[in-house]
């Protein structure tokens, strides 16, 4: 009898290098098939996020098959990072 690997699959955004999550790993899950809602997952748990939201970024995307939903949910984690930057940390007691 052989052994396997009962041990949980790494989450989506675990397969992204270390640093934040680019549009370029975005694309290249897009060109390995993931489809829609996983990306969207990888996306939320990504660590941290630094996506190209210029016109060329955003062409880009698009023409690697990059569909809305995916792009709103980019856009949603890039300004919820923003955000949670600019707040000031809680007050220590």
């Amino acid at each position: 009898m052989t052994s396997r690997d009962l041990s949980p699959a790494p989450a989506p955004a675990a397969a992204a290098a270390d640093g934040p999550l680019t549009n370029d790993q975005v694309i290249s899950m897009q060109a390995a098939g993931m489809d829609a809602d996983n990306l969207i997952a990888a996306i939320k748990q990504a660590p941290s996020v630094n996506f190209d939201f210029s016109v060329e970024g955003q062409i880009k995307l698009v023409k690697s098959g990059v569909n809305g939903k995916v792009l709103t949910t980019m856009r949603e984690r890039s300004n919820a990072q923003a955000q949670a930057q600019k707040s000031p940390a809680a007050p220590k007691k």
